[in-house]
């Protein structure tokens, strides 16, 4: 496709979910950035920024 100059056509549109505000504070980091588990299955970390949703 790209010898020829084709190219695939995007079917979803790129979602912005937010906007920071500049002024606001920030929220406090209650896991200090500290990933790492003394023992297996005691720290979870997640980012569900965008979940489509039916609404």
């Amino acid at each position: 496709m790209q010898t020829v100059g084709i190219k695939g056509v995007r079917q979803r549109r790129q979602h912005r979910t937010s906007i920071a505000d500049q002024a606001a504070s920030k929220a406090p980091d209650l896991t200090r950035r500290d990933f790492t588990a003394a023992t297996v299955n005691t720290k979870y970390a997640d980012d569900i920024t965008y979940c489509r949703s039916k609404a």
